[in-house]
């Protein structure tokens, strides 16, 4: 079936629908008014009293010592905090510094030696040169000094 087929059939559906409703709409089926239920007078009955329960006196409190007063809190005098010593600072300006020394490291060991920087670099906990923070060259500068 094509969309076009698809499209006559619901538009078909749709005139069919209004239809049904339009005739119905213009035959309403009367609604009929519920009947009235007849009442029946019933003789009123009259309820026993009860009387309501007398309720107690609210008891009455008074205090048996006096009331304690706050603790008072000494203030603590300020302590001058002292300054945090400086990091000490790092042996190389920054990173190609650090790289150059390594790269003039290796090539002044030779391949054989040059290769043990990557035991200094396992050893500080790194796998790549790149990887080496800043907090960490003076460690690495201190192991491929101690190669030499």
């Amino acid at each position: 079936m094509s969309l076009e087929n698809n499209l006559a059939s619901i538009a078909k559906s749709l005139e069919l629908i209004a239809a049904a409703l339009t005739q119905k709409n213009a035959n309403p089926t009367p609604i009929t008014a519920p009947a009235q239920p007849v009442s029946v007078p019933v003789a009123a009955v009259p309820a026993p009293v009860v009387a309501a329960p007398v309720m107690p006196a609210l008891p009455v409190f008074t205090p048996a010592a006096p009331t304690p007063t706050a603790p008072v809190m000494a203030i603590p005098t300020p302590v001058a905090v002292a300054a945090p010593t400086p990091v000490s600072a790092s042996p190389f300006s920054d990173k190609n510094a650090m790289m150059d020394f390594v790269m003039t490291s290796y090539r002044a060991l030779g391949a054989e030696k040059g290769a043990k920087i990557q035991d200094v670099l396992t050893t500080i906990g790194y796998k790549n040169i790149n990887d080496v923070p800043v907090e960490k060259w003076a460690d690495l500068k201190a192991g491929v000094e101690g190669l030499k």
